[in-house]
């Protein structure tokens, strides 16, 4: 399992969490009771090569890479505080 921080949005904490080819951010409150568990439906189940996140203090911005046949895609999408997206990628 890979995971990482991705920090404090709107009072909620959030972590990406990825599993072989499942990705979700699992959203916890200050308590660090879970609170929801976001499945990432935009990221594919090809090749991940890489996920980073950047965030402020009521969104963030996922930017992800992956490789399809012999073509690299980098994507980015905007997500809010509960981990849902504002944009599509």
């Amino acid at each position: 399992m890979v995971f990482e921080v991705i920090g404090k949005i709107d009072g909620n904490f959030l972590i990406y969490k990825n599993l072989k080819s499942k990705s979700w951010i699992t959203v916890y409150d200050n308590d660090m009771k879970e609170v929801s568990k976001v499945a990432l439906d935009f990221v594919p189940d090809d090749r991940l090569i890489s996920v980073d996140f950047f965030s402020y203090n009521d969104f963030f911005y996922a930017i992800y890479q992956y490789q399809r046949k012999n073509v690299v895609y980098c994507k980015a999408v905007k997500a809010d505080g509960k981990g849902k997206n504002i944009r599509n990628p």
